[in-house]
């Protein structure tokens, strides 16, 4: 398991003489940048108004692969602090994991919500979600 965790550490950390390392970071780097022009393309209205179905799956499918390589990253992390190299593992990810909660319940609520998803803000330093009033209610 250790040196399955090593591998995958590697890779996520890049290295400019590992070819798995370098294309993890192209694809990476490439939705990124896709994430980027999307969030362009969806500001200009007439677009949004033809496309925001597909803007809105792009979107959920990048966090969710954003999701999964922190994920991997943190789990594979533990081969840099296993406790033979006097690492605690522990202490380093309790603040991910609350982290990573706030943010898997801010999505939950997203898109469960009867309100746009834009009308949300999540407070992840206090780990909350909090959802304005709808406009016209008292």
């Amino acid at each position: 398991m250790a040196s399955i965790q090593q591998r995958v550490m590697e890779i996520l950390d890049g290295s400019e003489h590992d070819l798995p390392g370098k294309i993890l970071e192209w694809v990476i780097t490439f939705v990124v940048l896709t994430n980027c022009l999307a969030v362009i393309l969806d500001s200009v209205p007439e677009i949004h108004a033809d496309y925001k179905d597909f803007f809105h799956e792009f979107e959920f499918w990048s966090v969710m692969f954003f999701t999964a390589e922190y994920v991997l990253r943190t789990w594979s992390y533990g081969a840099r602090y296993a406790a033979e190299n006097g690492g605690s593992l522990h202490a380093k990810l309790s603040p991910r994991i609350r982290l990573i909660c706030a943010e898997v319940l801010h999505l939950r609520h997203i898109h469960e919500s009867p309100f746009h998803r834009r009308n949300w803000s999540a407070n992840v330093a206090g780990n909350r979600v909090v959802c304005p009033r709808a406009r016209g209610t008292t």
